[in-house]
C-alpha cells in the first residue's frame, strides 16, 4: 500500500461495532445497532434487509444512501435528490437490486 493509512485498523473496528450496548434505539428500527458514524445492520432478517450481519449503512433525507457489506465485499452508493421519496420505496429496493446484480 503506497498511500498513508488514514484510520488505524483498531479505529475502523471500533467505528463498525455497535456502540449502544443495549440502550434503546427505537428510531433505528428492529435488527439495527449504531456505530461511530453509521447504522449497523445486526440482524438482516429482523431489519427486513438483504445483506450480511455487520453491514454498515446511512441514508440522507433526499434519498441518498450507501451501504458497505464487509462479508460480501460490496460497497454501493445511491445518489438522488428527491423529497419526499418514500412513495417509490427506494430504500428497500436499492440494496435488493445491488445484491441481486452481484450474485
Amino acid at each position: 500500500m503506497d498511500r498513508p493509512r488514514v484510520l488505524s485498523r483498531k479505529m475502523a473496528e471500533m467505528m463498525a461495532s455497535n456502540s449502544l450496548n443495549g440502550a434503546p434505539a427505537d428510531w433505528l428500527g428492529p435488527g439495527a445497532g449504531f456505530g461511530l458514524g453509521f447504522n449497523i445492520c445486526m440482524d438482516p432478517g429482523a431489519a427486513g434487509r438483504v445483506g450480511s450481519p455487520g453491514t454498515l449503512m446511512w441514508a440522507g433525507i433526499f434519498g441518498t444512501e450507501y451501504f458497505i457489506d464487509p462479508v460480501e465485499h460490496i460497497c454501493a452508493v445511491l445518489l438522488t435528490q428527491r423529497f419526499p421519496n418514500d412513495d417509490i420505496d427506494l430504500r428497500k429496493k436499492f440494496p435488493q437490486l445491488v445484491m441481486q446484480a452481484a450474485i
